[in-house]
């Protein structure tokens, strides 16, 4: 009789080759379910404030040759602006840009491959973290994490990468630093304080990991409180220093940023931190919100879609109760050292940092926001699905049978399903500004800005040259410009900028002067520095006959911005058309005195001779112009006319 072959089972016989297989299989299965759900956001192009790091940038259309400037420069620069540093994402655009040119395709795909390798790693690091834990339990945690429908924002818009790169900096320290309790290693203290500094310089979410670091070291290893010290050390002595190099860098350039009552109204009315409090609840009840049923995802909020200048005080109380008992709780419990208590605790110090009560969020409230914190919701969601299907996650030893738990597979698989079909449907969205914005504003009708960015992309559709649009297609744009505007000052009666643009759409489409004159003087009493108001009232009051009041108010735009062009030209018209030939001339030429550099004061005084009857000085003041603009295309053609009627 032949013995019975015992059967042999390979994960016991060659552990660390059944690890590594596994390893690979989850990450290539991770890369997958990325491009599965977000592959459809590739073929989108640029979208909202994309042109922050890469659309019609100069710093990165300048390639490999531009990454210099981009470290002695800030990350918003602008004629109004000048603030942030964040290097990293707008050297990724510019090395982009070197190898492929200006392609959204590839930069989307490359945002897709940077979240799928921050699953990876954080599918890795959390199993490190719950070593007494089956690996089932961070796999869950990671694919509820990846297909989250309140990360596309961070995914889709290619702005964001600046948040994927700081988490995934973040996660590589904290690797870092665990390695270092582990071995004493001094080099992983430097490599843990190096990728932190990596993590800042790309986004300063990363701050909130100062006191996630230590926090994860007391829960998940036996480390002493004394290299807990030095790993918090090691934080800070690199961030002083890198702090102390970006002052070097940027001595000569200035912060300088507006901040604005429709992006967030405590800007304006900051109230105290305990009056602020409440605004906390309220921004974090929304959050429960979106992070639980995530149906009306969107680009902007702002004022007024949150009214935290009238918020509801039973949403208030509701969610101070709730966070009050469930992080008491965690505190409580701390010392159990339980995962789901770290969850709690890790979610809501990585979310304090946007609940406008330390600082105020720009737009009160965004998805990109919830990007780190949400990891800790998702933490606990998988406890809480364990538990209730009473699966032994803690063991290890003992292998989990799950065919005897096919309600837990369900009840993921219904999950993963729901959560999936919301990104690929969110995807599209992204396609480009106009197609974002149409589609949100029907999500938040009540966000002042949004109504303002839609109508702004519609007015550009309007002068869009490639023939792409019909003249029908332009009417409708110029009824939605003119339709938005409105409602954006319906919902915050003094948003200066929209008032300037309805005044502007209803002169320049409609011919409606009379109407639009009060929207700019409602403007300039509200910012009397606005040079774009005094020159479009100038303009209307030019066009109606007012020659005397256009005047005024053309050298008062002037006089705010002496390289005002559009002032130039038109009081120059103003001028020829009551023969002050001599004040038009004096006029340009003391632009061109000042050492502004513009073609156009040169044909404006070659057009007061023309006026004059004078062509033979005119033409040399034109040349003098297309000496300047060697490609003004409507000098080159009006000489051309000229030297072909006047043929010697």
């Amino acid at each position: 009789m032949q013995k019975k072959q015992s059967q042999k089972n390979p994960e016991k016989e060659h552990p660390k080759k059944y690890f590594f297989t596994r390893k690979i299989k989850i990450s290539f299965f991770l890369i997958a379910l990325c491009i599965l759900i977000y592959g459809n956001g590739i073929k989108n192009n640029f979208a909202l404030d994309d042109e922050f790091v890469t659309l019609n940038n100069p710093q990165i259309e300048k390639g490999f040759k531009g990454i210099p400037e981009i470290f002695t420069t800030r990350y918003a620069v602008n004629q109004l602006q000048n603030y942030g540093y964040r290097p990293i994402v707008k050297v990724t655009y510019a090395i982009e840009y070197q190898l492929f040119g200006k392609n959204p395709h590839i930069s989307h795909f490359i945002n897709i491959l940077i979240y799928a390798l921050t699953c990876i790693f954080l599918f890795f690091l959390l199993e490190k973290l719950f070593k007494n834990a089956h690996f089932i339990l961070p796999l869950l945690i990671t694919i509820l994490f990846l297909v989250l429908p309140l990360h596309s924002e961070v995914v889709d818009s290619l702005k964001n990468r600046d948040c994927l790169l700081s988490f995934f900096g973040s996660l590589v320290s904290l690797y870092f630093f665990l390695k270092y309790t582990e071995s004493e290693k001094i080099r992983f203290l430097f490599f843990g304080s190096f990728v932190f500094a990596f993590a800042w310089l790309s986004k300063m979410d990363v701050m909130t990991f100062l006191a996630i670091i230590p926090l994860t070291l007391y829960f998940f290893t036996k480390t002493t409180p004394k290299k807990i010290f030095f790993v918090i050390g090691a934080i800070l002595i690199g961030l002083i220093a890198m702090r102390i190099g970006v002052k070097l860098l940027m001595h000569d350039n200035p912060t300088i940023r507006s901040y604005i009552f429709i992006e967030n109204p405590l800007y304006i009315h900051k109230g105290n931190l305990f009056s602020r409090i409440p605004i906390g609840f309220f921004t974090l009840a929304y959050y429960y919100k979106l992070l639980v049923f995530p149906v009306y995802l969107t680009c902007y909020y702002g004022y007024n879609t949150i009214p935290i200048t009238e918020p509801n005080y039973l949403i208030i109380l509701v969610s101070g109760i709730f966070t009050l008992a469930i992080t008491g709780w965690a505190v409580y419990k701390i010392k159990t050292k339980k995962i789901i208590f770290f969850g709690i605790l890790y979610f809501f110090i990585t979310a304090s940092m946007f609940l406008n009560v330390v600082v105020p969020a720009v737009g009160i409230i965004a998805e990109r926001f919830m990007y780190i914190p949400s990891l800790g919701f998702c933490i606990v969601v998988a406890i809480l699905i364990f538990d209730f299907f009473k699966i032994p996650y803690k063991n290890t030893v003992q292998k989990i049978n799950f065919s005897e738990h096919k309600n837990f597979f369900f009840l993921v698989s219904i999950l993963l399903v729901l959560c999936s079909c919301r990104v690929i449907i969110r995807n599209p969205d992204w396609k480009n500004h106009y197609t974002l914005y149409a589609h949100d504003i029907k999500n938040v009708p009540e966000s002042a800005k949004l109504h303002a960015l839609l109508a702004a992309k519609s007015l550009s559709f309007i002068y869009d040259n490639t023939n792409h649009y019909s003249q029908s297609d332009k009417v409708k744009f110029a009824n939605d410009v003119v339709t938005n505007y409105e409602d954006a000052i319906r919902i915050y009666p003094d948003y200066v900028t929209s008032l300037n643009n309805l005044g502007m759409a209803y002169y320049a489409f409609f011919k409606r002067y009379k109407e639009a004159m009060p929207l700019f003087e409602k403007a300039l009493a509200i910012d009397s520095t606005y040079v774009e108001a005094y020159y479009n009232l100038a303009f209307c009051r030019q066009l109606t006959g007012d020659f005397p009041s256009a005047e005024k108010l053309y050298l008062k735009s002037i006089a705010l911005r002496p390289d005002f062009l559009k002032s130039y030209t038109n009081l120059t018209v103003v001028y020829i058309s009551e023969q002050r030939y001599d004040e038009a001339i004096n006029l340009n030429q003391n632009a061109i005195i000042a050492g502004y550099k513009s073609s156009v004061y040169y044909v404006d005084i070659g057009n007061v001779y023309m006026a004059r009857k004078a062509a033979v000085n005119a033409i040399q003041w034109y040349k003098k112009g297309l000496e300047i603009d060697p490609e003004n295309e409507d000098i080159k053609k009006y000489l051309a006319n000229y030297y072909r009627q006047n043929k010697p």
